[in-house]
């Protein structure tokens, strides 16, 4: 009598794995990854001819546009082949409304934009934060793919999400290094402004950063 039938043995199945593309107005156009198989939509990413940026996210030029449709059309064979869903959104980029706002807050501030793959990874955020409001309630409820991070030549570090409805940003601040935790003193609050990014630092600065320094010196 025959033996029991084997399995066929084929290629292995992967659970999700998105790239995000968003057009820059410094980058050109940057992707984002997210999902359980994230490795797979880097290596399409990779393979497609995108390169790393400064923060570790793949981006392409658009000053050499021959070159940024080619790394776009074969993104869309290296994407299948890696079995992820490829999606171009009109959101703004974040790194972008980021380096705006930065512009207009007092002092120098750099800016980098972390991509959470996994909705653990956005959990490391919630830790080190040091604020209340929308902004803690947003990451605890919701899944955020992307962060942008402000840090002032003070060593001052404020978060960046966009809101659920991605029309608003939360903004709140992270813990400061090397310094003792009192319980006792209120953290600042985080807040919510426009994209429009004059308006959208006036209120960091008059809210947000006195809160800051008020809880800072109070502790």
């Amino acid at each position: 009598m025959p033996g029991p039938r084997r399995p066929r043995q084929g290629r292995p199945h992967l659970t999700s794995s998105e790239i995000t593309l968003y057009t820059s107005r410094h980058h050109g156009i940057a992707a984002l990854v997210s999902g359980d198989n994230y490795r797979w939509a880097r290596t399409a990413l990779q393979l497609a001819g995108f390169e790393k940026d400064s923060d570790g996210n793949y981006v392409t030029e658009l000053t050499d546009i021959d070159r940024a449709r080619r790394a776009l059309t074969t993104l869309g064979e290296t994407a299948r082949a890696c079995q992820a869903k490829v999606t171009a959104t009109d959101q703004r980029y974040i790194g972008d409304f980021a380096r705006d706002l930065s512009e207009h807050l007092p002092g120098q501030w750099s800016v980098r934009v972390e991509n959470y793959a996994l909705q653990v990874w956005q959990g490391d955020l919630v830790a080190c934060l040091w604020t209340t409001g929308p902004l803690l309630h947003t990451l605890e409820k919701y899944r955020v793919p992307v962060a942008a991070i402000l840090r002032s030549e003070n060593g001052i570090e404020l978060a960046v999400v966009q809101t659920p409805r991605h029309d608003q940003y939360h903004i709140g601040a992270i813990f400061p290094k090397e310094i003792y935790l009192d319980e006792a003193v209120t953290p600042p609050s985080s807040i919510t402004v426009q994209p429009a990014a004059v308006p959208a630092a006036r209120k960091v600065s008059s809210t947000l950063l006195a809160d800051y320094h008020r809880a800072f010196f109070q502790m």
